[in-house]
């Protein structure tokens, strides 16, 4: 089963260890205040084993959470299929419960974040939703917080028309949401990435899902993989056909909006590597890009942006890899000190050394926690 991690948790699967902590915490009056009631130690213990049932069934679920700093369970997030009928069932619910303790750190919203950023791509999930009773504001919080949006009300079928949890709010992300959450949530790290994130969010809501596609000619969304080495010191590039020098892998989104994916496949596709993992599920540049026109399979092709996310793909130095004669003439590695030597456009080195850099500082990162 897949484990995600962010930050500061880590989503896992059940440890019988966990039922104990879980036990305190269904049976917390401030945390249950809005379920229908809290549950006693035999309640508790039959709800965890449904939900370590579903992920062995589905490899996604209610997974366990874990605080990295003192590696404790606090409860859960993640996933669970609705089991009522309402005009918006069969669906898959995000969904979280933790400890009074880990309340107002926005462990909640950083854990259901991650869990999304793998729904699409690595759990096939097309759509999410989310739904709580009106009155709880907090979680209601947390589901605009992680991007979703408010579809409506309905009283849940399950609840005594008397019950003041009756009526709920009714939240859904879809899978075309997805990347318009990563643009949107993506931190820039200086002034270049701050004006190219505004141009393209500008465009987005000038063309909304079109700037996915070809069919807005002046620019479109694109997405690149950075492919390094596990040392983080080589780049697997391609002599490009088009541009005549050597340089990274990516394409056209071409109305896929999970540009992570897009990114793994056009490195496979390129570089005839068998294995691409990203280094974190999350973009590490933003860059609008132009493209001189030029001719491409006998037509013209004018000149454009490119409103590009980049991501760093892992790749095993030993791995075969081949061209694609279409498109390249040569793939190799390439030392991150001697990119001057094979690539002729100065600004995308930079580009290329501003990724490694995010890269390595994410390394380290991880080796310090």
């Amino acid at each position: 089963m897949l484990i995600i991690e962010t930050e500061r948790l880590i989503l896992r699967s059940w440890k019988s260890v966990d039922y104990i902590e879980f036990r305190k915490i269904n049976a917390d009056p401030e945390v249950m205040r809005y379920f229908p009631k809290v549950l006693d130690a035999d309640e508790s213990d039959q709800f965890a084993e449904r939900i370590h049932a579903d992920l062995k069934l589905n490899g996604y679920g209610l997974f366990a959470a874990e605080e990295k700093s003192s590696g404790s369970f606090i409860g859960f997030i993640g996933f669970k299929e609705a089991n009522f009928e309402a005009d918006f069932t069969p669906c898959v619910e995000i969904g979280w419960r933790l400890c009074k303790r880990a309340w107002g750190k926005g462990y909640a919203t950083e854990g259901a974040r991650a869990c999304l950023a793998n729904a699409f791509e690595n759990f096939g999930l097309e759509a999410i939703y989310s739904f709580t009773a009106t009155i709880n504001r907090p979680s209601e919080n947390v589901m605009k917080k992680i991007g979703m949006k408010k579809i409506g009300e309905f009283d849940h079928p399950r609840l005594e028309p008397t019950s003041p949890l009756l009526r709920h709010v009714l939240y859904r992300y879809e899978k075309k949401d997805y990347y318009r959450e990563a643009i949107k949530n993506y931190s820039p790290i200086n002034e270049q990435e701050a004006s190219d994130k505004a141009m393209i969010e500008d465009l987005i809501k000038q063309y909304g899902d079109k700037i996915l596609t070809r069919d807005v000619d002046i620019a479109h969304l694109t997405s690149s993989g950075l492919i390094l080495n596990q040392s983080l010191d080589k780049i697997l590039m391609v002599h490009h056909n088009i541009y005549n020098t050597w340089a990274w892998t990516g394409g056209h989104a071409d109305a896929d909006t999970d540009l992570l994916a897009v990114a793994i496949r056009e490195g496979l596709e390129e570089t005839g590597i068998d294995v691409l993992k990203p280094l974190t599920e999350l973009p590490l540049s933003i860059d609008v890009l132009t493209v001189n026109g030029h001719y491409k399979r006998g037509k013209y092709v004018s000149a454009h942006l490119h409103l590009n996310l980049s991501y760093v793909l892992i790749a095993s130095e030993s791995s075969a890899h081949q061209i694609k004669p279409d498109e390249n003439s040569g793939v190799m590695w390439v030392s991150v000190d001697a990119l001057e030597q094979y690539s002729n456009e100065p600004i995308m080195i930079e580009v290329y050394r501003k990724i490694v850099n995010r890269a390595r500082a994410l390394r380290i990162e991880d080796l310090n926690k």
